[in-house]
């Protein structure tokens, strides 16, 4: 009787021991995971912060664009009331010049 509760401790210490490798060698690939999981986290936030970076320059490149088509849209505004004004020089010109 001795002997068969010998053997049968040592089959539980060893079954024990297979259990506990096991669940180290699971708890080195959840943390393999976790650090793969940290590692992809992290480069999602850089990606993030660096196309914010992208967005953000851009609104001013364009906030800066629609402030020159605005001057732009002025200069041709004075730019058309300067013809007219040209326009009714000439025909000033033209009136005098066939009373001559």
């Amino acid at each position: 009787q001795t002997s068969a509760g010998v053997t049968l401790q040592k089959n539980e210490v060893d079954q024990v021991a297979t259990a506990m490798n096991e669940m180290a060698s699971t708890v080195q690939e959840v943390a393999r995971n976790t650090e793969d999981a940290s590692r992809a986290a992290k480069q999602a936030s850089e990606r993030a912060a660096h196309g914010s970076s992208v967005v953000q320059h851009a609104t001013r490149e364009i906030g800066q664009l629609a402030g020159e088509v605005k001057q732009l849209g002025e200069a041709m505004q004075r730019l058309t009331e300067d013809s007219s004004k040209i326009g009714s020089v000439i025909d000033v010109i033209k009136a005098v010049a066939e009373q001559t």
